[in-house]
């Protein structure tokens, strides 16, 4: 929220924050290029001013759509410490896509399925261990990745684990996992099957 209030709220509610990131997005809005630089701005004024008050420091990273934005962008700071925001042009990477797509054509096929939702695209899942008969077993990370590669016709790939807010990504296969019903598996799988 781009409220200076709310966001105060927040601070003070659940303690100190190292780092932030601000977008222009507004959900069910669509807003002009420069009204997203701007909220985008205003929260970094805001931010500013609580870490002021606290005495506190942080480091922001925000998006752009109009180049002039990053240059007047003013990040919070304590005493002789600051972070420069960091900003994510929004625009060049756009473009970056669009060159990328004119210059390997045959490339487009690959990257759509990964943006572009669809029936049979390809999309990231966390999947309970009991429907792989894994609560209450010890098994090898590389064993639950080949059981469910098997299980979907190569469709479905395992890349980590999760217990409640812990994650492990890509760990290695020989790694041990003792699995509880507050594991979730994270895969990437494409649904032309049943789980």
């Amino acid at each position: 929220p781009a409220n200076y209030y709310e966001l105060k709220k927040v601070f003070f509610d659940h303690g100190r924050f190292d780092s932030a990131i601000c977008l222009g997005t507004v959900m069910f809005e669509h807003l002009s290029p420069a009204a997203r630089d701007s909220r985008v701005l205003a929260m970094l004024l805001i931010l500013r001013k609580i870490t002021a008050e606290r005495g506190e420091t942080m480091h922001i990273v925000a998006e752009n759509e109009i180049d002039q934005t990053s240059t007047l962008a003013l990040g919070p700071q304590a005493g002789k410490y600051s972070f420069e925001p960091d900003f994510v042009n929004t625009q060049a990477i756009i473009a970056r896509c669009l060159v990328m797509n004119l210059a390997y054509p045959l490339m487009w096929e690959a990257l759509s399925e990964l943006i572009m939702p669809g029936e049979t695209s390809p999309e990231l899942e966390f999947l309970e261990p009991s429907l792989f008969g894994l609560v209450g077993t010890e098994k090898q990370f590389g064993a639950v990745h080949r059981a469910l590669f098997d299980l979907t016709d190569g469709r479905g790939l395992a890349i980590g684990f999760a217990v409640q807010s812990k994650i492990s990504l890509t760990p290695a296969m020989e790694t041990r996992v003792k699995w509880t019903k507050r594991h979730r598996l994270i895969a990437i799988c494409r649904r032309v099957f049943s789980l």
